[in-house]
């Protein structure tokens, strides 16, 4: 976390959630891939979205730092996009537990 523009209290980067949201796909597509019987045809699913979302990161700066600081004057639409990276990751939390049980 690091502080962020004269906010109270430390707040989470965009940057950082998308790393987080990288390293959560990474791990599902690798605990899919280590039982292809069960997931077949949805691994080249799940590699393409991981794909599509680095893409979209690098494309729009959410991997550099560079969205973070595009928006560092709009904290409601930073918020908003920190809230949208932390449901997908809670989703990818899901779906590795999921193929682990």
């Amino acid at each position: 976390m690091a502080d962020f523009g004269g906010q109270s209290g430390p707040v989470t980067t965009i940057a950082a959630e998308f790393e987080d949201c990288m390293q959560r796909y990474q791990s599902l597509c690798a605990a899919m891939e280590a039982n292809p019987v069960v997931w077949g045809k949805k691994i080249g699913g799940m590699r393409e979205s991981r794909v599509g979302l680095l893409h979209w990161g690098y494309r729009i700066g959410a991997a550099t730092r560079a969205l973070d600081y595009a928006l560092h004057k709009s904290s409601d639409l930073r918020d908003q996009v920190v809230e949208l990276l932390e449901g997908l990751n809670a989703s990818l939390q899901i779906g590795r537990y999921k193929t682990i049980t």
